[in-house]
């Protein structure tokens, strides 16, 4: 898979999708889906695809002296804290932490809704991650059952991830676009009609 990276030439994405603080935030947008995977594809559909490149591309991402959300873990008598790590955002592409909802957002399962996978573990049902923020457990995050290797082999995730980067591509590359090409080869074609017609009628007076 491509490499979503952000271009400095692409557009600002409108204020209705920008957090208070000024960052650009998937948050605002599950926000208003109220926990609704149709209401969140209705959404997603409505944006231009301006704004879904800046999602994709320069959506928030903190540094490491930002205090990220946590939560208490008691296990064998033992009490701590554990924490969202930044380290996560490299090992998953697609992971983004969201200030808004404080918590992990896919990117692509957002801005790209799927139908969930049938019978999924928790990292693959529209709920985590998608619908709402992953707030907890952190200590379940890795592993074989883990909240977002899950996630990240889900045919859901799959799915969307595909169509995230075709749309990248294709927003970067508009030339090489199915329907692109189409309407180049349709003008193509109608040019050619009319020099075929204006030889025709140049044969017909010829004759006449």
């Amino acid at each position: 898979m491509h490499s979503l990276q952000p271009s400095c030439s692409e557009p600002a994405p409108t204020a209705g999708y920008v957090n208070t603080m000024g960052q650009i935030d998937l948050g605002v947008l599950i926000h208003a889906a109220h926990g609704s995977i149709d209401r969140l594809r209705h959404l997603s559909q409505e944006m231009t695809d301006a704004q879904k490149i800046q999602f994709l591309t320069n959506h928030f991402r903190p540094s490491p002296n930002d205090v990220l959300h946590s939560h208490p873990v008691t296990k064998q008598g033992r009490c701590w804290n554990a924490t969202f790590q930044l380290r996560w955002l490299e090992q998953f592409p697609w992971l983004s932490y969201n200030n808004k909802l404080e918590g992990g957002l896919c990117r692509y399962c957002v801005l790209f809704p799927q139908q969930p996978d049938r019978g999924g573990s928790q990292g693959a049902n529209p709920g985590v991650l998608v619908c709402s923020s992953y707030l907890r457990p952190y200590t379940k995050a890795l592993g074989k059952n883990g909240i977002l290797t899950s996630h990240d082999k889900s045919s859901m995730h799959c799915r969307a991830a595909e169509k995230a980067d075709l749309f990248a591509q294709n927003f970067r590359n508009p030339d090489d676009r199915i329907d692109n090409q189409l309407l180049i080869q349709q003008n193509k074609q109608e040019q050619i009609n009319k020099d075929i017609l204006h030889l025709i009628v140049i044969a017909v007076e010829f004759l006449a």
